[in-house]
């Protein structure tokens, strides 16, 4: 699964995967890192060795920043995805390693969602949440997904999470549709 999200958002080629991946007709393959990274945004499974920065607010406006996508409303765009994932605004001024494993895919998710990508690689978004906080997650998230226009992908081994964040479920086994 996770490495079919990775050959999606161009970042590793499976030997077993044939094809491309169109994003309004572009293959992600031609486009650039710059351009990848605004029209893409990845949440890994694993969190481990994936932080950038020692504060939390930091980290979540790490790529917004470098792509010039939050400028004097960042305020405004933190407030926003820490609601969306359920983090309180008090954790902002926090280091990023006293977080919790789930505070910390949390923190994960709302870096991806402040720069507002097009397309929403997900991989299993409700790892590490109770079954309460992963409902309440998809429904913000399915909220804020739509409000801007975000297309998601989640790739997930557990049906109960596929119907909590897709609007349409497609299951596959051995590499085929079933």
């Amino acid at each position: 699964k996770s490495s079919l999200l990775s050959w999606i958002a161009g970042v590793s080629h499976p030997l077993r995967i044939e094809g491309a991946c169109l994003l309004s007709g572009v293959s992600v393959d031609a486009l650039n890192d710059r351009e990848r990274a605004a029209t893409l945004g990845m949440l890994f499974q694993e969190q481990e060795g994936r932080l950038l920065s020692s504060r939390v607010e930091e980290e979540i406006l790490l790529t917004a920043r470098s792509l010039g996508r939050v400028g004097d409303r960042e305020t405004e765009r933190l407030q926003e995805v820490m609601a969306v994932v359920g983090l309180a605004p008090a954790l902002l001024a926090r280091s990023t390693h006293t977080l919790s494993p789930s505070e910390r895919h949390c923190m994960a998710l709302a870096s991806v969602l402040a720069h507002r990508p097009r397309l929403l690689l997900l991989d299993e978004p409700d790892a590490l949440l109770s079954d309460q906080r992963a409902d309440a997650l998809a429904q913000r998230l399915q909220r804020y997904t739509h409000h801007h226009a975000i297309a998601t992908l989640t790739v997930t081994g557990r049906q109960c999470c596929a119907r909590r964040f897709a609007d349409r479920v497609l299951s596959l086994q051995r590499s085929e549709q079933v």
